[in-house]
Formats: structure tokens, sequence, C-alpha cells
């Protein structure tokens, strides 16, 4: 029984353009362009072409994820005027 190749290439290695890459990041497609000239953002080069794989693009964006700061300790505030007259 013989085993034939897919002519898709698995959804984790899927290649995206960089206009389909900017819908994806919501960002002009010439900020793609620049992300990946200043190698920023993962890309794939095919000859002269610049592809991007889908995986790869949203790891990445989940690495940029800035989580909040943390309220730091300072003095405590009292509620109102209680116990001052």
């Amino acid at each position: 029984m013989a085993v034939h190749a897919s002519s898709h290439p698995p959804d984790d290695f899927e290649l995206l353009t960089a206009d389909e890459a900017s819908e994806l990041i919501r960002l002009p497609r010439s900020s793609i362009y620049e992300l990946a000239r200043n190698q920023r953002i993962p890309f794939v080069r095919i000859g002269r072409r610049i592809f991007f794989v889908r995986a790869a693009v949203i790891q990445w964006i989940t690495e940029q994820i800035t989580m909040p700061r943390r309220p730091t300790a300072g003095p405590a505030r009292r509620e109102g005027n209680l116990g001052r007259r």
C-alpha cells in the first residue's frame, strides 16, 4: 500500500504572502516588509520572494504581548476621613 504525500503542506507550515501576513497582523504591507528587512519577524526567503510561516508569525505575535505592570506597594490610603474630626 503506497502512501501519497498531500498536495498541501501541513497547517503549521502554511506559507503566507506579505499581503496575507499584513491581514493576519493588521499592519500595512510596507510595515511587514520593514519588519522582515530588520529581521524582527520570522520569514522565509525563496529566491527573491519573502514568505511568512503562519505558525511562526502567530508565535511571534504571542511573544510580543506586554503584560500589565503589577501595582507597586505604596502607603496605604484611607477611605474618606474615618476616625478624624
